[in-house]
C-alpha cells in the first residue's frame, strides 16, 4: 500500500505530536511512498485516520494495553486484508467528516521500517526494522546509512528469529546470524542502486566508535573482522550481477544454516 502509520498515544507528549502535526485524532499517516496505491488515491503524509477496514480506530485502542500496541494491530489488519484483497480506509477531515478510500495491496517490501522515540539503536523482530530517533547513523551519508538499515532487514530475510526459536541461540549460532547479516548486506545495497561498498564504509565509520573494543559483545565479531566480511561478499556479487540487479536467494550462502 505504500503508507506507514504512527499513534499520538504512544510518544511521550501525545499532545505536543497532535499539535506539530496538526492531527485531528491519534492514528495518523507517518509516510506515503511516491507512486504506491495510497499516494494514488491522494492519501498524504499526516492525514488522520478515522477507521480500518470499518472499525473506527479510537475501539482499536484497549485499556491496560501498551501504548504501541494499537499501531501494531493496525498494521496486522492492514496486513490480512479484506476478502476481496482490499483494504479499506477513512481519513478525517478538518471537519471532522470522513472519507473512505479503497486500497489494492501490491508486493513491495518484506519489512516495515519504524521510527522509535527515546531509543538510540536499530534492531529487527522478525517483521519490522525498527530504529530510535537517536540511532547515531543518522549522521551518515545516505548510502552508509541505508547500510545499516540493511543489515538489521537482513536479519528479518533470512529468518534468524524464526531460526532461534526451533534451534535455540547456543553453539555460535547468534555469532554467525550476525555474520550474514554483515555479508548480505553489500547484496541488499546493490539491488537497492547504491554502491555496495558502502557496506564496508559503514563499518569503517560505525565500528570503532560503536564496536565496543575489548568490551563489544561476544556475539559479535571485532569491525575489522566484520569489514573483512563484508569485503570478501563484493567480488561475489560482481561475478552474478546482471542488469544490475543479484539474486542473492540463489547466489547468497549463509553460514547459518537449518539444522538436522
Amino acid at each position: 500500500m505504500g503508507i506507514l502509520i504512527h499513534d499520538a498515544a504512544s510518544y511521550r507528549r501525545p499532545d505536543v505530536v497532535r499539535a506539530h502535526f496538526s492531527l485531528r485524532g491519534d492514528v495518523a499517516i507517518q509516510s506515503v511512498a511516491t507512486g504506491s496505491p495510497a499516494y494514488n488515491l491522494g492519501i498524504r503524509q499526516n492525514d488522520t485516520l478515522a477507521s480500518v477496514m470499518g472499525i473506527d480506530v479510537e475501539a482499536l485502542a484497549n485499556s491496560g494495553e501498551k501504548t504501541w500496541e494499537r499501531a501494531a494491530r493496525i498494521n496486522r489488519m492492514l496486513a490480512e486484508q479484506g476478502p476481496e484483497g482490499l483494504v479499506r480506509l477513512a481519513r478525517a477531515d478538518d471537519r471532522g467528516l470522513a472519507t473512505s478510500f479503497e486500497l489494492e495491496p501490491v508486493e513491495l517490501c518484506a519489512s516495515r521500517f519504524e521510527l522509535q522515540s527515546g531509543n538510540s539503536k536499530a534492531a529487527a523482530d522478525g517483521e519490522r526494522v525498527l530504529v530510535g530517533d537517536s540511532f547515531p547513523a543518522f549522521a551518515y551519508s545516505n548510502p552508509k546509512f541505508a547500510a545499516a538499515l540493511a543489515h538489521e532487514m537482513a536479519h528479518n530475510l533470512l529468518g534468524h528469529l524464526d531460526h532461534f526459536e526451533t534451534y535455540g541461540r547456543r553453539g555460535g549460532r547468534v555469532r554467525k546470524s550476525e555474520r550474514d547479516a554483515d555479508r548480505l548486506m553489500p547484496w541488499l545495497l546493490y539491488n537497492a542502486g547504491y554502491d555496495p561498498r558502502a557496506a564496508v564504509e559503514f563499518m569503517r565509520e560505525w565500528g570503532p566508535r560503536h564496536g565496543g573494543g575489548i568490551l563489544r559483545k561476544r556475539t559479535h565479531d571485532g569491525w575489522d573482522e566484520r569489514v573483512d566480511l563484508i569485503e570478501a561478499e563484493l567480488p561475489r556479487i560482481e561475478a552474478v550481477a546482471t542488469d544490475g540487479k543479484v539474486d542473492w536467494q540463489i547466489h547468497f550462502v549463509p553460514m547459518l544454516k537449518e539444522e538436522g
